[in-house]
């Protein structure tokens, strides 16, 4: 289960998705193209405005909560160990800075997901209506082919909110669970190692979880060293090799202080922090459950992508619900064949 902020955030991107397909699918094909696409654009941006209001108040609230989180783990660390904690003001001032910058770029991330859905619309509102009057058909066919023209445009190509570093296009409200995700554990990393290093702490331990990547399992579990002074442990940015305060995008892993006097077993702590990063620790069945965990991943993003193609393209038709869907495609219904074979006369 999500947490609930990260949830929240992929909920508002949802509901925003969703009204931008009814605005599109349900916008009277009537009047003349210009006008068409010129009111069809300005519902569009209106929209896009409001969310990202709603995106902005997401990062103001939670951003901060996720550093507190941060803060307060760290002294519940340091408290275990019989370490009184007293933050002057001047620190509490730079944990300010540090939440801004977070904020600040996680909203600029949002932006400019929500700028590249605009373009894309933008972009097909426009060749829709080009398609359409090249087509010579008579003035009231011509705008009912626009919109034709650009539900067939948004099937192909879905509303995504940005390419990925593998080139992929994510979805708009994959892309703001990807970013509320990675955030927020950054935020909460981030104020654990300003308040150690601050007081003079330098010892961290990363959690660890049994279906991790990869690239996170060779990582998980150890102690790092946050300056990378304490030659005992290895450096943290062995595993933070960027500027941002975790593995990767969507990482779940977390730090906490790592006390010696506290540790069960210093010297098989260090042994482990010190074993090879170049092999893989899990064992078949762990790897096997990842994977699987990752297929039943794909197949739900996959079923939810064709879900909102069908509603772009054939709204009338369309189930109520992406449960609904789910239901008749795993029946291979009657009516889900009827689907498919429209779908492809659409894009055909």
């Amino acid at each position: 289960m999500l947490p609930q902020d990260v949830q929240a955030l992929i909920n508002i991107y949802t509901r925003a998705k969703a009204q931008l397909i009814n605005t599109i699918t349900g916008k009277a094909a009537r009047g003349n193209v210009t006008w068409y696409q010129r009111t069809l654009l300005k519902q569009v941006n209106e929209q896009l405005a409001e969310l990202n209001r709603q995106a902005k108040e997401w990062v103001d609230k939670t951003i901060p909560e996720n550093y507190q989180a941060g803060i307060d783990e760290a002294n519940a660390g340091l408290k275990k160990a019989g370490i009184n904690i007293s933050v002057p003001e001047t620190f509490a001032g730079l944990h300010t800075a540090a939440v801004d910058i977070i904020a600040k770029n996680t909203f600029a991330d949002l932006v400019a997901a929500n700028i590249f859905v605009g373009r894309q619309v933008s972009d097909s509102i426009r060749r829709a209506g080009i398609d359409a009057v090249a087509q010579k058909l008579s003035q009231g066919q011509t705008v009912k082919q626009c919109k034709q023209n650009l539900l067939s445009q948004l099937v192909d190509k879905g509303l995504n909110g940005i390419k990925d570093k593998r080139g992929r296009m994510i979805s708009l409200e994959s892309y703001a669970s990807t970013v509320a995700r990675s955030t927020t554990r950054e935020a909460t990393n981030r104020a654990t190692l300003n308040q150690l290093t601050y007081l003079g702490y330098d010892l961290v331990k990363m959690s660890s979880h049994a279906t991790s990547c990869k690239i996170c399992a060779p990582l998980q579990g150890r102690v790092y060293s946050i300056s990378g002074n304490d030659k005992r442990y290895p450096p943290l940015k062995f595993a933070h090799k960027g500027d941002h305060a975790n593995i990767h995008p969507n990482c779940r892993h977390v730090l906490v202080p790592y006390i010696e006097a506290l540790a069960k077993d210093v010297e098989e702590d260090r042994q482990f922090s010190n074993r090879s990063f170049d092999i893989d620790p899990r064992s078949q069945a762990e790897i096997d459950r990842y994977n699987q965990g990752q297929a039943l991943k794909r197949k739900l993003r996959n079923d939810k992508n064709q879900f909102e193609d069908i509603k772009i393209g054939l709204p009338e038709d369309a189930p109520k619900s992406f449960s609904g869907y789910q239901s008749m495609k795993r029946a291979n219904s009657e009516r889900y064949q009827e689907l498919k074979e429209k779908m492809k006369a659409l894009n055909n």
